[in-house]
Protein backbone atom coordinates (compact mmCIF):
# COMPACT_ATOMS: atom_id res chain seq x y z
CA UNK A 1 0.00 0.00 0.00
CA UNK A 2 1.86 3.13 -1.12
CA UNK A 3 -0.30 5.54 1.35
CA UNK A 4 1.62 8.45 1.19
CA UNK A 5 2.22 8.34 -3.12
CA UNK A 6 -1.65 7.88 -3.57
CA UNK A 7 -2.25 11.39 -1.40
CA UNK A 8 0.64 13.08 -3.04
CA UNK A 9 -0.73 12.24 -6.37
CA UNK A 10 -4.48 12.78 -5.61
CA UNK A 11 -3.40 16.66 -3.94
CA UNK A 12 -1.81 17.26 -7.39
CA UNK A 13 -4.69 16.31 -9.40
CA UNK A 14 -6.59 17.92 -7.49
CA UNK A 15 -4.58 21.49 -7.62
CA UNK A 16 -5.29 21.57 -11.20
CA UNK A 17 -9.24 21.83 -11.13
CA UNK A 18 -9.46 25.85 -10.58
CA UNK A 19 -10.95 26.05 -7.01
CA UNK A 20 -9.40 27.41 -3.75
CA UNK A 21 -6.73 26.29 -1.75
CA UNK A 22 -9.38 25.81 1.23
CA UNK A 23 -12.09 24.12 -0.92
CA UNK A 24 -9.37 21.79 -2.62
CA UNK A 25 -7.65 21.13 0.79
CA UNK A 26 -11.27 20.18 2.42
CA UNK A 27 -12.47 18.25 -0.45
CA UNK A 28 -8.99 16.45 -1.21
CA UNK A 29 -9.29 15.09 2.80
CA UNK A 30 -12.89 14.07 2.21
CA UNK A 31 -11.70 12.03 -1.21
CA UNK A 32 -8.37 10.66 0.83
CA UNK A 33 -10.83 9.53 3.82
CA UNK A 34 -12.61 7.46 1.36
CA UNK A 35 -9.67 6.12 -0.31
CA UNK A 36 -8.43 5.22 2.62
CA UNK A 37 -11.39 3.09 3.67
CA UNK A 38 -11.25 1.09 0.50
CA UNK A 39 -7.85 0.51 0.19
CA UNK A 40 -8.60 -0.82 4.37
CA UNK A 41 -11.56 -3.01 3.20
CA UNK A 42 -9.22 -4.48 0.21
CA UNK A 43 -6.49 -5.23 2.16
CA UNK A 44 -8.58 -7.25 4.69
CA UNK A 45 -9.22 -9.26 2.54
CA UNK A 46 -6.21 -10.31 1.72
CA UNK A 47 -5.18 -11.04 5.86
CA UNK A 48 -4.89 -14.41 7.31
CA UNK A 49 -7.94 -15.97 9.21
CA UNK A 50 -7.97 -14.75 12.63
CA UNK A 51 -5.01 -12.55 11.71
CA UNK A 52 -5.74 -8.82 13.77
CA UNK A 53 -2.61 -7.46 14.34
CA UNK A 54 -2.10 -5.19 11.18
CA UNK A 55 0.68 -2.69 10.67
CA UNK A 56 1.74 -0.56 7.96
CA UNK A 57 5.29 1.94 8.42
CA UNK A 58 3.17 4.71 7.17
CA UNK A 59 1.21 4.46 10.39
CA UNK A 60 4.25 5.46 12.36
CA UNK A 61 6.03 9.16 12.56
CA UNK A 62 9.55 8.86 12.01
CA UNK A 63 12.65 10.76 11.29
CA UNK A 64 13.79 7.95 8.79
CA UNK A 65 11.99 6.00 6.19
CA UNK A 66 10.77 2.54 8.08
CA UNK A 67 10.54 0.87 4.64
CA UNK A 68 13.94 1.92 3.35
CA UNK A 69 15.75 0.54 6.49
CA UNK A 70 13.73 -2.50 6.25
CA UNK A 71 15.16 -2.84 2.53
CA UNK A 72 18.52 -2.31 3.98
CA UNK A 73 18.46 -5.20 6.85
CA UNK A 74 17.06 -7.59 4.08
CA UNK A 75 20.40 -7.46 2.68
CA UNK A 76 22.43 -7.02 5.95
CA UNK A 77 22.83 -10.49 8.68
CA UNK A 78 23.74 -7.95 11.40
CA UNK A 79 22.74 -4.77 12.48
CA UNK A 80 22.60 -3.10 15.84
CA UNK A 81 18.95 -0.75 15.85
CA UNK A 82 18.10 1.64 18.31
CA UNK A 83 14.15 3.00 18.18
CA UNK A 84 13.46 5.84 20.34
CA UNK A 85 10.08 7.92 21.05
CA UNK A 86 6.98 8.13 23.43
CA UNK A 87 4.82 5.01 24.45
CA UNK A 88 2.44 3.59 21.70
CA UNK A 89 4.33 5.51 18.58
CA UNK A 90 4.77 2.16 17.05
CA UNK A 91 8.56 1.04 18.03
CA UNK A 92 7.38 -2.43 19.04
CA UNK A 93 5.26 -2.84 16.51
CA UNK A 94 7.68 -2.12 13.72
CA UNK A 95 9.80 -4.83 15.45
CA UNK A 96 7.64 -7.42 14.83
CA UNK A 97 7.08 -6.20 10.97
CA UNK A 98 10.52 -6.25 10.15
CA UNK A 99 10.93 -9.57 12.02
CA UNK A 100 7.98 -10.62 9.07
CA UNK A 101 9.67 -9.18 6.48
CA UNK A 102 13.22 -10.24 6.96
CA UNK A 103 11.28 -13.92 7.36
CA UNK A 104 13.01 -14.49 10.93
CA UNK A 105 11.45 -15.35 14.33
CA UNK A 106 11.24 -12.30 17.02
CA UNK A 107 12.51 -13.20 20.03
CA UNK A 108 11.55 -10.33 22.74
CA UNK A 109 12.96 -9.54 25.96
CA UNK A 110 12.32 -7.12 28.76
CA UNK A 111 15.89 -4.95 29.53
CA UNK A 112 14.41 -5.74 33.25
CA UNK A 113 15.05 -9.00 32.81
CA UNK A 114 19.07 -8.85 31.59
CA UNK A 115 20.52 -6.90 34.49
CA UNK A 116 22.30 -9.42 36.09
CA UNK A 117 25.66 -10.10 35.90
CA UNK A 118 28.51 -13.18 35.98
CA UNK A 119 31.66 -13.38 37.61
CA UNK A 120 33.30 -12.95 33.87
CA UNK A 121 31.59 -9.30 34.23
CA UNK A 122 28.91 -9.91 31.04
CA UNK A 123 25.34 -10.96 32.29
CA UNK A 124 24.44 -14.46 32.22
CA UNK A 125 20.62 -13.70 30.76
CA UNK A 126 22.64 -11.12 27.97
CA UNK A 127 24.91 -14.32 27.47
CA UNK A 128 21.67 -16.84 27.07
CA UNK A 129 19.43 -14.25 24.94
CA UNK A 130 22.26 -14.24 22.78
CA UNK A 131 22.54 -17.72 22.41
CA UNK A 132 19.06 -18.31 21.91
CA UNK A 133 18.35 -15.52 19.01
CA UNK A 134 21.92 -17.11 17.51
CA UNK A 135 20.61 -20.29 17.13
CA UNK A 136 16.74 -19.77 15.50
CA UNK A 137 18.03 -17.06 13.85
CA UNK A 138 16.07 -14.37 15.17
CA UNK A 139 15.36 -10.68 15.27
CA UNK A 140 16.12 -10.33 19.17
CA UNK A 141 13.99 -6.87 20.70
CA UNK A 142 15.01 -5.77 23.85
CA UNK A 143 12.01 -3.48 25.22
CA UNK A 144 12.18 -0.83 27.51
CA UNK A 145 15.59 -0.37 27.19
CA UNK A 146 16.45 3.14 28.66
CA UNK A 147 18.48 2.21 31.81
CA UNK A 148 19.94 -0.62 29.87
CA UNK A 149 21.78 2.63 27.53
CA UNK A 150 23.92 3.45 30.96
CA UNK A 151 25.52 0.19 30.93
CA UNK A 152 26.55 -0.16 27.17
CA UNK A 153 29.88 0.79 28.08
CA UNK A 154 30.40 -2.09 30.71
CA UNK A 155 31.50 -5.55 29.55
CA UNK A 156 28.07 -6.50 31.10
CA UNK A 157 25.78 -5.82 27.61
CA UNK A 158 28.44 -6.35 24.63
CA UNK A 159 26.24 -4.92 22.33
CA UNK A 160 29.03 -4.14 20.04
CA UNK A 161 29.84 -7.43 19.11
CA UNK A 162 26.35 -8.86 18.43
CA UNK A 163 26.18 -10.67 15.19
CA UNK A 164 22.62 -10.70 14.10
CA UNK A 165 19.51 -7.99 14.01
CA UNK A 166 19.30 -6.26 17.97
CA UNK A 167 16.60 -3.92 17.82
CA UNK A 168 16.28 -1.90 21.45
CA UNK A 169 13.68 0.48 22.18
CA UNK A 170 13.74 3.35 24.49
CA UNK A 171 11.25 5.78 25.78
CA UNK A 172 13.46 8.80 26.14
CA UNK A 173 13.44 11.51 23.14
CA UNK A 174 16.47 13.24 24.13
CA UNK A 175 19.19 12.59 21.56
CA UNK A 176 21.77 9.64 22.20
CA UNK A 177 25.53 10.51 23.35
CA UNK A 178 28.17 10.05 21.06
CA UNK A 179 29.66 7.83 23.72
CA UNK A 180 25.82 5.52 23.28
CA UNK A 181 25.23 6.73 19.08
CA UNK A 182 28.65 4.51 17.94
CA UNK A 183 27.35 1.13 19.68
CA UNK A 184 24.19 1.78 16.71
CA UNK A 185 24.06 1.26 13.48
CA UNK A 186 20.85 2.71 13.35
CA UNK A 187 19.01 5.43 15.52
CA UNK A 188 15.45 6.08 14.23
CA UNK A 189 13.09 8.87 16.36
CA UNK A 190 9.47 8.02 17.07
CA UNK A 191 6.63 11.02 17.53
CA UNK A 192 3.20 11.29 17.75
CA UNK A 193 1.30 10.91 14.28
CA UNK A 194 1.09 13.66 12.30
CA UNK A 195 -2.03 14.94 10.71
CA UNK A 196 -2.43 13.73 7.77
CA UNK A 197 -1.29 9.95 9.46
CA UNK A 198 -3.99 10.59 11.83
CA UNK A 199 -6.79 11.28 9.24
CA UNK A 200 -5.33 7.59 7.25
CA UNK A 201 -5.28 6.01 10.27
CA UNK A 202 -8.77 6.91 11.17
CA UNK A 203 -10.51 6.10 7.94
CA UNK A 204 -8.25 3.03 7.55
CA UNK A 205 -9.49 1.82 11.39
CA UNK A 206 -13.38 2.50 9.84
CA UNK A 207 -12.65 0.67 6.41
CA UNK A 208 -10.91 -2.60 8.16
CA UNK A 209 -13.79 -2.40 10.93
CA UNK A 210 -16.85 -2.02 8.81
CA UNK A 211 -18.32 -5.46 8.07
CA UNK A 212 -20.70 -3.90 5.51
CA UNK A 213 -18.24 -3.33 2.72
CA UNK A 214 -19.14 0.29 2.04
CA UNK A 215 -17.84 3.67 3.07
CA UNK A 216 -18.98 5.86 5.70
CA UNK A 217 -19.72 9.17 5.42
CA UNK A 218 -17.47 11.67 6.59
CA UNK A 219 -17.89 15.52 6.96
CA UNK A 220 -15.47 18.20 7.00
CA UNK A 221 -15.60 19.19 10.45
CA UNK A 222 -14.30 15.60 11.40
CA UNK A 223 -10.89 16.81 10.11
CA UNK A 224 -10.65 19.91 11.64
CA UNK A 225 -10.98 18.20 15.20
CA UNK A 226 -8.52 15.30 14.10
CA UNK A 227 -6.34 18.31 13.73
CA UNK A 228 -6.48 19.58 17.08
CA UNK A 229 -5.07 15.79 18.87
CA UNK A 230 -1.66 16.66 18.20
CA UNK A 231 -0.60 13.70 20.56
CA UNK A 232 -2.59 10.78 19.24
CA UNK A 233 -0.25 7.44 18.82
CA UNK A 234 -1.06 4.21 16.81
CA UNK A 235 -2.20 2.68 20.05
CA UNK A 236 -4.82 4.83 20.48
CA UNK A 237 -6.26 3.55 17.40
CA UNK A 238 -5.85 0.01 18.30
CA UNK A 239 -7.26 0.65 22.22
CA UNK A 240 -10.56 2.24 20.71
CA UNK A 241 -10.73 -0.80 18.21
CA UNK A 242 -10.01 -3.41 20.65
CA UNK A 243 -13.19 -1.69 23.01
CA UNK A 244 -15.31 -1.94 19.93
CA UNK A 245 -14.59 -5.38 19.42
CA UNK A 246 -14.72 -6.28 22.71
CA UNK A 247 -18.54 -4.64 23.25
CA UNK A 248 -20.10 -6.10 20.06
CA UNK A 249 -20.58 -2.51 18.38
CA UNK A 250 -20.56 -1.26 15.35
CA UNK A 251 -17.48 1.60 14.77
CA UNK A 252 -18.90 4.89 13.50
CA UNK A 253 -16.74 8.10 12.41
CA UNK A 254 -18.33 9.79 15.80
CA UNK A 255 -17.76 7.16 17.97
CA UNK A 256 -14.01 6.96 16.80
CA UNK A 257 -13.31 10.65 17.11
CA UNK A 258 -15.08 10.60 20.60
CA UNK A 259 -12.73 7.78 21.67
CA UNK A 260 -9.64 9.56 20.09
CA UNK A 261 -10.67 13.08 22.06
CA UNK A 262 -10.54 11.02 25.32
CA UNK A 263 -7.54 9.53 25.16
CA UNK A 264 -5.86 12.71 24.03
CA UNK A 265 -7.23 14.18 27.59
CA UNK A 266 -6.08 11.72 28.84
CA UNK A 267 -2.65 12.44 27.87
CA UNK A 268 -2.41 16.48 27.80
CA UNK A 269 -3.89 16.60 31.70
CA UNK A 270 -1.25 14.50 33.06
CA UNK A 271 2.96 14.96 33.02
CA UNK A 272 4.97 12.25 32.19
CA UNK A 273 7.47 10.98 34.20
CA UNK A 274 11.14 10.11 33.51
CA UNK A 275 10.73 6.30 31.88
CA UNK A 276 7.44 8.33 29.76
CA UNK A 277 5.08 6.67 31.52
CA UNK A 278 1.55 8.55 32.89
CA UNK A 279 1.83 9.59 36.54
Amino acid sequence: MKFTKQTQALRLVRQHNGQTADQDEQDTDLLLGALYQALAQREKRKWPEGDKCFYHPAFSNTDHSLERLTQVLACSRTARICLAGPPGTGKTRFAQHLAVQLQRPLMVENASNLRDISVEGVGQSWVDAVAEARRRNAVLLIDDADNLLADLSHTQYPVDGYEGILVLTVQSREPLSARVRRYFDFHVCFNFLNPEQTWMLFNHLLGRCDQEGGVLALSKKMRSALDQLNQLTPADFRRIEQQYQLSNQRLTPEGLLLGLQQEHAKKTHHQFNVTGCIK
